[in-house]
């Protein structure tokens, strides 16, 4: 039996081919970590970590993504579509970020899926060049707290 997750690998990996990561590495690895990481949260959790960077990196739109995998997945993988591109490390650049990631904190399942997201970025940066290394942990790691505390939930 095809399992949703079986159909979000499949749909993700045929929308990647032939991308590369910074490292040089097909891109389908990322969003494979990144729902192992979030396996423990279920299904829905695992299609959206696979589908996270599709239609932000590929020609497939929200509406493909709510067609085949339905509004419980294609909300969140809304919401963890970038809206904007700007100049990395810009003050606009930030500016954005925040307000992506106050989009993403109102979800539960976006919320983990960046947080993962973030977590395997991270986990690579020897792979890359120290400027953008630099550049990536200094984006990162001080919004990871935000979001532990959001997927941890009240106190």
């Amino acid at each position: 039996m095809v399992t949703m997750v079986d159909r979000a690998l499949l749909f993700a990996t045929e929308a990647h081919a032939g991308q590369v990561d910074k490292a040089d590495r097909p891109y389908i690895f990322h969003p494979v970590g990144v729902a192992e990481a979030v396996a423990a949260h279920g299904e829905v959790a695992m299609c959206v970590a696979l589908l996270h960077d599709v239609v932000e990196d590929t020609d497939v739109t929200i509406e493909q993504i709510e067609a085949e995998f339905g509004p419980e997945v294609a909300g969140p993988v809304a919401l963890l579509t970038k809206p904007v591109k700007t100049e990395p490390g810009s003050p606009a650049d930030d500016g954005l970020y925040d307000a992506y990631l106050d989009a993403i904190c109102a979800d539960r399942i976006a919320s983990i899926v960046k947080l993962a997201d973030m977590r395997h970025n991270l986990s690579r940066l020897e792979h890359l060049d120290a400027a953008t290394a630099e550049r990536l942990r200094n984006k990162y790691e001080p919004r990871v707290a935000r979001l532990e505390s959001v997927v941890a939930g009240p106190d």
